[in-house]
């Protein structure tokens, strides 16, 4: 019954699109352009990329709102590590790695402090914020000026097509895919619902509790920093500010 419920909610989202975009179609037609409806997702496919693990979060009884300096401070690693002449597959790696780690830290001190999760990433959001604009002054770059000059096999990431779509788009779609598929068809999103219901039950019922939070928290670090990294790709520089 509660999966039904959830379904139709889903479902009612997805119809109030729909006629949003119609109506606003048929008020200005060139909205309905191909060109439009792909190239328009740009303006809020990063925030969205970093919407979906957040839903795990969500529905374990957390929160996260670190994830916009988590995205930041990726950035800035990624603008760093070019600066150092690292090749870029690897500059790419350490991004991941850093936003995986910054997702871990905050479920590390959620699970070992006991404090509310709105709290504890508050804390950590001015911490990774501050570490970004700590990182950007040790590379020597200040103010508004960026790291910029990234190669173009880089800068294509965000502009180029897969099967004729723009590629954060597909990136978007093959995420939104995989959390679905992990919220509702495995053992780990059922975890997730019993952690939100009563985490000190789901505990003594055998649910591994930490495991499966470092797995979500560390799912929005992971992706948060895949949003930095599309955003430099798709500015070519890194916003110091």
């Amino acid at each position: 019954m509660r999966m039904g419920r959830l379904a139709s909610w889903e479902g009612a989202l997805a119809v109030l699109i729909v006629m949003e975009i119609l109506v606003f179609g048929a008020i200005n037609p060139n909205m309905l352009s191909k060109n439009v409806l792909l190239y328009s997702t740009s303006d809020f496919i990063y925030i969205g990329l970093v919407a979906l693990p957040l839903t795990l979060v969500v529905v374990s009884g957390g929160m996260d709102i670190s994830l916009g300096s988590t995205i930041g401070l990726s950035a800035i690693a990624m603008g760093v590590l070019y600066k150092l002449d690292v090749p870029i597959e690897v500059c790419m790696l350490l991004t991941l790695t850093v936003g995986a780690l910054c997702g871990f830290i905050n479920a590390l001190l959620i699970l070992y402090t006991g404090i509310n999760p709105l709290v504890i990433t508050l804390g950590t959001m001015y911490v990774y914020g501050g570490s970004a604009l700590l990182l950007s002054g040790m590379s020597g770059a200040t103010g508004y000026e960026g790291i910029g000059g990234f190669s173009n096999s880089f800068t294509d990431l965000a502009n180029g097509m897969v099967v004729g779509i723009p590629l954060p788009l597909g990136v978007f779609i093959g995420a939104f895919v995989l959390f679905a598929l992990v919220l509702h068809k495995s053992k780990i999103g059922r975890n997730l619902f019993l952690i939100g219901q009563n985490a000190r039950v789901a505990k003594y019922s055998g649910i591994p509790v930490a495991s499966t939070l470092f797995f979500a928290y560390s799912m929005v670090g992971l992706c948060a920093a895949i949003s930095g990294i599309l955003l430099v790709s798709y500015f070519d520089v890194t916003p110091l500010k």
